[in-house]
């Protein structure tokens, strides 16, 4: 990809069938660069809908093949990396919640030690830049080339 080209990025927010990820696919495939789809759905409550996990990985691994289009996937743990990458998912992101755990995103980074995926970090919900280069920092320092920065607003 050119540098600071602009992409366009669409997609479910959270992946709830094989039949309905697929649907949205063939409508908007031609027209983005890359299809973002929540797999995991980090939740405030637990009773709420959380994701298909590894089932719809194996679904997007299969429409990445048909469809010759990226996908990007928000992850939180080393286990959503590790799926991630048996997938063959090139493009993940460490979302807000996960941005403002250093804990998490050292995890996660050296999971992705040396790969050639992509990584984009949101930033973190309340105003804190430090966790956020932090995240960044932590990121690069695991020889990771791909970093893109996702700034979503603050929570004020």
């Amino acid at each position: 990809m050119e540098k600071n080209k602009k992409i366009i990025i669409a997609g479910p927010c959270a992946i709830e069938t094989k039949s309905g990820l697929l649907s949205v696919v063939k409508e908007i495939h031609h027209r983005v660069d890359v299809i973002r789809a929540g797999v995991w759905k980090a939740r405030t409550l637990p009773n709420n809908y959380a994701g298909k996990g590894e089932e719809a990985l194996k679904w997007i691994n299969q429409i990445q093949k048909k469809y010759n289009v990226r996908f990007a996937i928000e992850v939180g743990t080393k286990k959503h990396v590790e799926l991630a990458l048996k997938y063959n998912i090139k493009i993940i992101w460490i979302g807000a919640r996960t941005t403002s755990n250093p804990f998490a995103v050292q995890e996660i980074s050296e999971t992705l030690y040396k790969t050639d995926t992509e990584i984009w970090i949101k930033n973190p919900i309340f105003s804190n830049l430090d966790l956020w280069f932090g995240a960044v920092e932590r990121v690069r320092l695991n020889k990771i080339k791909k970093i893109k920065v996702i700034h979503r607003g603050f929570y004020s």
